[in-house]
């Protein structure tokens, strides 16, 4: 009987070797060595560019960035934004209590005219007003 020498390799070795090859066969642990080695043979810190590769104005523009943008967006908002802002938030306050006076009076108009027109679809409302102003002592004749 002839066994293959994997075969026969596999069952001379100890079990613990055994799960051991197969790990070590395994696409994903293969990876993961592949993986591991190339964090280990990456450098540290990335080399950065040499001063001679890049202009002078670019260089110092760029790297004094993080200080000047900020002192800039200060600048701005201290000397132009904050007194217009403030101006327009004054003006859009008032003219928003004048908007609120306007609604309210015109939400009081509607009522008024939903009332006077339900009156007028009222068949006993209509009679009545007929009634009084037919009659000589009516109110509404004195007027």
């Amino acid at each position: 009987m002839a066994t293959s020498p994997r075969a026969s390799h596999a069952s001379e070795l100890p079990l613990f070797e055994a799960a051991s090859m197969a790990r070590r066969r395994s696409p994903l642990a293969r990876a993961g060595r592949a993986f591991t080695a190339w964090l280990d043979s990456a450098p540290s810190r990335p080399e950065p560019p040499s001063a001679a590769d890049r202009p002078a104005g670019v260089s110092a523009l760029r790297y004094w960035s993080p200080v000047w943008v900020p002192l800039l967006l200060l600048a701005q908002g201290s000397l132009r934004g904050l007194g217009p802002s403030l101006a327009e938030s004054a003006r859009l306050t008032h003219a928003e209590e004048r908007m609120l006076a306007r609604y309210e009076g015109a939400v009081a108009k509607k009522r008024e005219l939903g009332r006077l027109l339900r009156a007028q679809a009222d068949p006993i409302y209509l009679e009545r007003e007929r009634r009084q102003l037919r009659m000589p002592s009516s109110p509404l004749l004195r007027r």
